[in-house]
């Protein structure tokens, strides 16, 4: 994918990074690795690795992007710093397909608030648990793409519906989350493995086994060190 944040303009006769997509923000805290891909394990490998070699002028992004208040999966102020509000498609939309649609053929959808590509369709992972659920995303390949792990606690309330209710339509996603039980990749401190959701709250439950499903996350978007952008991965 050839996508990457085109509108910079210079600052001092030079060309600057305006927007970086900074996955620190969905540190949880935890301390400790369980298992290959899960919550420690993602961000020691995946997150800090790269986030180590940005320049110190990226990890003071100038523009964050800012979700529509009456309609969250609409951008009010994105990635492109030239103020229209665009995604790196020149559209609104929060949440796109690869393409910069909204038809998902592959399945696939970017979520151009948090930065992440979200597999569409959930992975039921029956009567397991969360170490099932990290080991499944970490042997899955789909759509030619081999880095996929299971989100971590705050990543999965990341793209929930911020106005109120798990349930129903939230974007792109063609599951409810009513009453889902979701692994996380999160164990420990006050997070459990589980996430269960009813119609209006997220609920955390620590149970080692339970039915449930698997969301699979992975980076959008990668820091090109030699053109100074986030390009679509």
């Amino acid at each position: 994918m050839s996508n990457f944040v085109t509108n910079v303009r210079s600052q001092g006769g030079s060309a600057a990074l305006l927007y970086t997509y900074n996955y620190a923000n969905f540190n949880t805290g935890i301390n400790v690795s369980y298992v290959t891909g899960d919550d420690k394990n993602i961000r020691d490998t995946v997150i800090n690795t790269e986030i180590n070699t940005w320049p110190s002028n990226v990890l003071r992004p100038r523009l964050f992007p800012q979700l529509n208040p009456t309609d969250p999966t609409l951008l009010s102020f994105g990635v492109n710093p030239d103020g229209s509000g665009n995604n790196i498609f020149g559209n609104k939309n929060r949440f796109t397909d690869e393409l910069g649609g909204t038809t998902y053929a592959k399945d696939l959808v970017i979520d151009h608030f948090t930065g992440w590509m979200i597999k569409r369709t959930i992975i039921s992972v029956g009567n397991s648990n969360g170490e099932t659920a990290c080991n499944t995303n970490e042997a899955l390949v789909f759509e030619g793409f081999s880095d996929w792990f299971t989100p971590n606690a705050i990543m999965i309330l990341s793209i929930l519906n911020p106005n109120g209710g798990f349930a129903g339509t939230f974007g792109p996603f063609d599951f409810a989350f009513t009453n889902r039980a979701l692994w996380t990749s999160t164990k420990g401190n006050n997070f459990g493995w589980n996430f269960a959701f009813n119609d209006t709250y997220g609920v955390t439950n620590s149970s080692s086994d339970r039915t449930g499903s698997t969301l699979s996350f992975r980076k959008a978007f990668t820091y090109n060190s030699t053109t100074k952008q986030m390009e679509l991965s």
